[in-house]
């Protein structure tokens, strides 16, 4: 009873995990205030409407092409925040009277742009549903046919599936939590991308004493990554919606899905296919530390949390306090970096060690002294190999700090 307790005590928290990166700032004020639209950015972006709209009124045919409640909502809000910038009144009316000969071509164009995003839409959530259920059928199944592990019943098969579920759920809220607050300006993309970064690996492993000992868990566990790799894959290779709308039609004027959010997101310099890049190979590490080790030992769980939080941390830190204290061997990396890189790899991990023990879904023969001497040396030697020149450390961080955990832990 109490460890279910402690179960839903972590299913509240990790819906309400996004506050916390408010800690990582002075106060919530220094936070949100590089983050909020200026002024001058407002009066630039309402300048930049009425452009739009005098051109749309000017040219009948791509005036069509744009839904008459879309101009009046935009309209209104533009009309509400900024009623002197412009005639407003006058704008109505001038899109009032152009409607006045243009209502079935604009139903009927209006429809055919509606309906062309929602097929690219609708085809994007069909593949990732269909991806759900046969790798979901499939886990199922083999388990039923004993082929994953001898000691399945119809109740573990059940617990498993069920926990998948609800850590799939979790997963997606989590994202969509982080990339909406993006999508907002509220939060900046290099933010929203290490705090997804840094948190929803850690986060994932939380649940992991709620799958059951049998061998075959770890594939229902592997389908969390699984189903977000595939959505990164989307996300990267640009198949959505907004991209895909007609030549008449202004992006920034269609709504963004999901995959476009994503990728906004995530991506540092604005490029959707920085999705196929760091944030694929982590969820490609994720899947694979869950495969290989998931919890037989503590290799997968220092890994995943040297990667996720120390070289999450090393970026954070290193940006604010790193300027003038830069490495010899790197100049891209600093001194500052490298220590909250080590604090933050040595603190997840131990915390996620002393969890999954304490749960006994991990078994070691060591005492918990030596478990965090030898992980607070696996995050130095992590951290050296992190500046390395002329290394990608979305693969040698993990590898190294799962490989050094399995000769001096496991």
């Amino acid at each position: 009873m109490p460890k279910m307790c402690s179960f839903i005590i972590l299913a509240i928290v990790i819906t309400l995990c996004p506050g916390t990166v408010l800690l990582l700032f002075p106060s919530p004020v220094e936070a949100l205030a590089p983050y909020l639209p200026s002024t001058q950015q407002k009066d630039n972006r309402t300048s930049r409407n009425i452009q739009t709209y005098l051109s749309l009124v000017g040219d009948p045919s791509v005036h069509r092409a744009i839904p008459r409640n879309r101009r009046k909502r935009t309209l209104d809000h533009d009309a509400h925040n900024y009623p002197s910038s412009y005639n407003i009144k006058g704008l109505r009316l001038a899109l009032k009277n152009a409607n006045r000969n243009d209502d079935l071509g604009a139903t009927t164009i209006t429809t055919t742009n509606n309906n062309s995003s929602r097929r690219h839409l609708s085809k994007h959530k069909i593949i990732l549903a269909k991806a759900a259920v046969v790798y979901l059928t499939s886990c199922i199944l083999l388990a039923k046919l004993n082929l994953i592990g001898s000691d399945y019943t119809n109740l573990l098969i059940a617990k498993d599936f069920g926990v998948s579920l609800l850590t799939t759920i979790l997963a997606l809220f989590f994202v969509k939590t982080i990339t909406k607050l993006a999508a907002e300006g509220i939060l900046q993309a290099r933010d929203s991308r290490k705090i997804i970064h840094m948190f929803s690996a850690p986060l994932f492993i939380l649940f992991w004493p709620l799958f059951s000992d049998v061998w075959g868990a770890r594939l229902f566990a592997a389908f969390v990554p699984a189903l977000q790799a595939l959505r990164l894959w989307f996300a990267g290779t640009g198949t959505s919606s907004s991209s895909s709308s007609g030549d008449d039609g202004d992006v920034e004027l269609n709504e963004m899905d999901d995959s476009t959010e994503l990728a906004n997101a995530i991506s540092r310099s604005g490029d959707r296919q920085e999705a196929l890049g760091g944030p694929f190979i982590y969820v490609v590490i994720l899947f694979s530390a869950i495969l290989l080790c998931f919890r037989d030992n503590l290799s997968g769980v220092v890994a995943l949390s040297t990667m996720a939080a120390g070289d999450g941390m090393a970026d954070i830190v290193g940006r604010r306090f790193g300027r003038n204290n830069k490495w010899f061997l790197n100049e891209n990396k600093s001194v500052a970096g490298s220590v909250g890189f080590v604090v933050a790899a040595s603190l997840c991990s131990t915390g996620l060690a002393a969890w999954l023990m304490y749960t006994h879904a991990v078994t070691i023969g060591l005492s918990m002294g030596v478990v965090v001497s030898r992980i607070v040396l696996i995050s130095i030697l992590s951290a050296l190999v992190e500046i390395l020149p002329g290394t990608d450390d979305n693969w040698s961080v993990p590898i190294t700090a799962g490989v050094l955990s399995s000769l001096l832990i496991d």
